[in-house]
């Protein structure tokens, strides 16, 4: 490549061609009129001012050419065959980080990385004898042992084919570095992927099952040679595929599915799952592909199988306790005056069937029934007493936690009842509050239980309970059970928490009243109410705890067996 000041001819040769063709004018000349030298003379002056305007545009053009070389983005050399640098632009002395004075007659071997210098040898090799561009990439470090990644095309000089040879470096590191991030991050997602518990499949728009990660191959429904590139629906039991099909669909719809529940006989036997469904990028885009998730929840699902039989059974122990101990606290504490009035009555009959009362002793034996009868009042009012309140040791909690802990008891009573349960998350400035976890606890799912069963029957819209914390009136902090039914009867409202009201046929009509026991001994307040939408809401407040007040160690709470 020449650059600025080369030429092909030196200008000693250009001045000896010059003077030999003017004496050869100068000859043909010699015989010529005067009017045709000074003709000639001036047909010279012409032509010689339009040679240098010629030459200026020439010299222009060079200098637009030496520019666009020198100032390219892409780096260029001129190698001999030996390998040095014969010639460079500006942008191969900033990418190999040495002026371009310096780089003249340097090896380009010495910026090729030790291990690629295999490679670049054979390259070489291959350019020199071969007339096509010849490509490669390679490791390379600059004058600083920076290390770089470099595209290089080469092609041998036409003119001089055997000495020297046309480079062109372009900088691919930033490309070479995302490629290896890529990859990094590849590696680490198919880590992960091959890691998971659950059972992935990929799918493409169709659905067709292009890969899955293969870790659970013993909960397979079938070997992967079974499935591989064909759709779930044309494998799986008639139920099972209807289910996936409508999942897949709402995945297409909205971009996601999750939630679908479905039983399948593997070979570690019958096996629940989970099924989730999402699209690979946005569901809009053509032909886009799926990840579906299984996930074997066939121990959660005994867990609360058996979570569900022990709540019943506690239920059902707890009403038995209720009944048992109050039926043993009223015979054994009104046995007494009840068998004095007896006594007494019986004496009473003796007196007035003999021919004369005695009038006196009549009215000592009413005032002795009297007493009896006030004594066996006192009995009850002390037994109710008892009942209601004793010393306990409470802590301070957020609410949100009961409702966490609560939620999951109720949770596959909810699903057997097809019943949609809602939690709002709770402001994160929530204040706490002071309470006995396992009370609150047992007010809250008496308020679930009696959600859900006014949700029984309900056809004409989704049956939903939501379950949400807030801030309450007057520094309280107030939660509430709503459900979609059909409401409380007006008449009913008052009533709610009242000692053996109920509604069910079967109930006792103790769950709300010993709630707002409870409620009532940590200092709050119960109550409910119909919304304007449908269905009703049940809701307690308490106070919420000062964060400058100190700590309450103790409250009187219900002595019930809860």
């Amino acid at each position: 490549m020449k650059t600025r000041g080369q030429s092909s001819t030196s200008p000693a040769e250009l001045r000896a061609q010059a003077e030999q063709r003017l004496r050869q004018k100068l000859s043909a000349t010699a015989q010529m009129p005067a009017w045709d030298v000074r003709k000639l003379v001036h047909e010279l002056h012409v032509h010689q001012i339009e040679l240098e305007m010629q030459n200026e545009e020439l010299e222009q053009a060079r200098d637009r050419y030496v520019d666009l070389y020198d100032f390219a983005p892409v780096t260029y050399l001129t190698l001999s065959a030996e390998g040095e640098i014969l010639e460079a632009n500006l942008s191969a002395a900033k990418l190999l980080g040495l002026e371009r004075g310096r780089l003249i007659r340097e090896k380009l071997t010495r910026f090729v990385a030790t291990a690629a210098q295999d490679t670049f040898y054979l390259f070489c090799r291959q350019v020199f004898r071969s007339d096509d561009w010849q490509s490669v990439d390679l490791d390379m470090v600059d004058a600083q042992a920076k290390h770089l990644f470099v595209h290089v095309d080469a092609v041998r000089d036409p003119k001089q084919p055997l000495a020297k040879c046309q480079f062109s470096l372009t900088d691919i590191t930033p490309r070479k570095l995302a490629e290896q991030q890529l990859q990094s991050t590849y590696q680490s997602l198919k880590a992960t992927w091959d890691a998971l518990p659950d059972l992935v499949f990929e799918l493409d728009h169709n659905g067709l099952i292009l890969g899955y990660n293969g870790s659970q191959a013993d909960i397979l429904y079938v070997p992967p040679e079974q499935f591989l590139g064909r759709r779930m629906a044309e494998i799986l039991p008639p139920e099972v595929a209807h289910l996936f099909t409508d999942a897949l669909a709402e995945a297409a719809r909205t971009g996601r599915h999750r939630g679908g529940v479905y039983s399948l006989p593997v070979p570690l036997g019958l096996r629940w799952f989970e099924l989730s469904i999402a699209a690979k990028g946005d569901h809009r885009a053509p032909n886009v592909g799926f990840v579906c998730l299984a996930r074997d929840i066939t121990q959660r699902r005994q867990t609360e199988q058996a979570l569900r039989q022990q709540r019943e059974m506690l239920a059902h122990v707890g009403r038995i306790s209720l009944l048992g101990e109050l039926a043993v606290s009223l015979a054994h504490e009104i046995n007494q005056p009840l068998a004095a009035i007896l006594r007494n009555a019986g004496a009473a009959r003796l007196l007035l069937a003999a021919p004369t009362a005695d009038l006196e002793e009549l009215r000592a034996i009413i005032a002795e029934i009297k007493a009896d009868s006030k004594r066996g009042g006192q009995v009850i009012d002390r037994l109710r007493s008892l009942l209601k309140r004793r010393e306990l040791a409470i802590e301070p909690l957020h609410l949100a936690e009961v409702i966490r802990a609560v939620l999951p008891l109720v949770e596959p009573d909810a699903a057997a009842r097809r019943v949609t349960l809602q939690f709002e998350k709770a402001p994160a400035a929530l204040p706490l509050v002071n309470g006995n976890r396992v009370h609150l606890q047992q007010v809250l799912l008496n308020l679930l239980m009696n959600a859900l069963a006014a949700l029984d029957g309900v056809s004409d819209r989704p049956p939903v309970i939501r379950v949400r914390v807030r801030a309450g009136a007057a520094g309280r902090v107030r939660l509430e059970v709503t459900d979609s039914g059909s409401g409380v009867p007006a008449a009913n409202l008052p009533l709610l928490f009242a000692p053996f009201f109920t509604t069910k046929p079967d109930g006792m009509g103790v769950g709300l009243a010993i709630s707002r026991t409870i409620i009532d001994a940590h200092g709050g307040h119960i109550g409910a109410e119909n919304n304007p939408d449908g269905g009703a809401t049940f809701w307690f407040e308490l106070p919420a705890l000062s964060e400058s007040g100190p700590s309450v160690a103790h409250a009187h709470v219900a002595n019930l067996p809860l």
